[in-house]
């Protein structure tokens, strides 16, 4: 007797994802339809502007806030011009921060070291070292040249 055989599934026809594929790439060339032409700039009189008026002349006025009429604003714009430091503290407050940069960048540098290091040491006498050393106190001294780039 033979084994039964395993049922085969008839195969599935591509076309789904053909289509599928077919469709997203006419998406892609799809157009958005008619462009609307690019806005004219308007003229300096619809603007409010005289034909003498550059804008550098009508803005920014040195009291903006003014044209709004709210004395709260003009309230909390005088506290502020009347908190805020002066060019001189402005230019110190630079002036020291350029300072620290450039001390930053300094220690980036190279660097050329020198350390001495003395010691004065006493040895036990049932120590590792041997007897002219062992017992007995020694000046000792590390000298150490150092270079970092």
């Amino acid at each position: 007797m033979t084994p039964p055989r395993p049922e085969r599934r008839p195969a599935r026809a591509p076309a789904p994802r053909l289509l599928l594929a077919a469709l997203a790439t006419l998406a892609g060339c799809a157009t958005p339809g008619e462009q609307s032409p690019p806005a004219l700039p308007i003229a300096a009189a619809a603007a409010g502007l005289t034909a003498g008026d550059t804008a550098a002349a009508v803005f920014p006025d040195t009291a903006w806030w003014r044209l709004f009429g709210d004395p709260a604003l003009d309230a909390l714009i005088a506290q502020g011009l009347a908190g805020q430091p002066g060019l001189q503290v402005a230019a110190a407050r630079l002036a020291a921060a350029a300072a620290d940069a450039r001390a930053l960048t300094a220690s980036q540098g190279p660097q050329l070291g020198l350390r001495a290091e003395p010691t004065r040491e006493r040895f036990s006498e049932n120590g590792l070292l041997p007897p002219p050393l062992a017992g007995s106190t020694q000046n000792l001294a590390t000298l150490r040249a150092e270079g970092q780039w």
